[in-house]
């Protein structure tokens, strides 16, 4: 089975995360009490400015922003897989295991949004309804929370943690979370919580930072002879570290 090669994705807790997270309300500590009420009293905050947010990033419409509409690509199930597999394609180990965190990552979080879609069933901004319209348990109306933007923060979390670069991989997640608002296909709150979302279960995912000898790079060697003089090849050597 392919997810059961240690070799190739040494490092598989899908099933075990999935149940960490469905038994999550019974094991509650303060801290995790706190955050939670967090998350809540966030989502609340952003439910009600859901219209107030839409009419704000309308207002921002522009020819160069109409051009750049199509970046929440990097939030789509299929970018994500690509993505996983270059670095298993050509990367080393590291690369191997990042790729392995990637998908089951995920994974999980389509699972999670999915039900979560299902069980709310909001519609969209672009259907004509109100933010307030939620038909619970119909999974054609699917808005809340985003996918894009849970499925790109969660990416960026593993990619933050593996190689320490989550001053770009994070403003790229946020600009897919503003341009699926853009398109007015989500709400404030969508995005808000799918962010979260994707933070909580990259993180759960996340490969702690090596040194820098293990951290992504690219090298390439060149060798010449120095004319005039009676000496070994040089040999000239540039890596490039993300």
């Amino acid at each position: 089975m392919f997810f059961g090669n240690r070799e190739v994705f040494p490092v598989t807790g899908i099933f075990k995360h999935l149940e960490e997270e469905a038994t999550f309300p019974c094991r509650l500590s303060l801290e995790d009490g706190l955050l939670l009420a967090g998350v809540t009293a966030g989502t609340v905050t952003c439910l009600l400015l859901d219209d107030k947010a839409r009419a704000g990033v309308k207002s921002l419409s522009n020819p160069v922003l109409d051009s750049l509409q199509n970046f929440d690509i990097m939030g789509d199930g299929f970018f994500t897989l690509g993505l996983s597999g270059g670095f298993y394609l050509l990367g080393g180990e590291k690369e191997k295991k990042v790729c392995c965190l990637l998908l089951e990552s995920f994974i999980e979080t389509g699972l999670i949004v999915r039900v979560l879609k299902a069980g709310f069933g909001r519609r969209r901004p672009d259907s004509g309804f109100g933010p307030e319209a939620f038909n619970i348990f119909t999974a054609s109306n699917d808005s809340f929370p985003s996918g894009h933007a849970a499925t790109a923060f969660s990416a960026a979390t593993v990619l933050a943690r593996a190689y320490d670069i989550g001053w770009v991989t994070y403003p790229l997640a946020a600009g897919v979370s503003f341009f699926r608002m853009y398109k007015d296909k989500h709400w404030l709150s969508d995005v808000f919580l799918g962010s979260v979302l994707g933070i909580v279960i990259g993180n759960m995912h996340g490969l702690e930072k090596q040194a820098s000898a293990n951290n992504l790079s690219f090298s390439f060697e060149t060798a010449g002879k120095d004319s005039g003089a009676k000496e070994p090849d040089l040999f000239y050597t540039m890596t490039l570290k993300f």
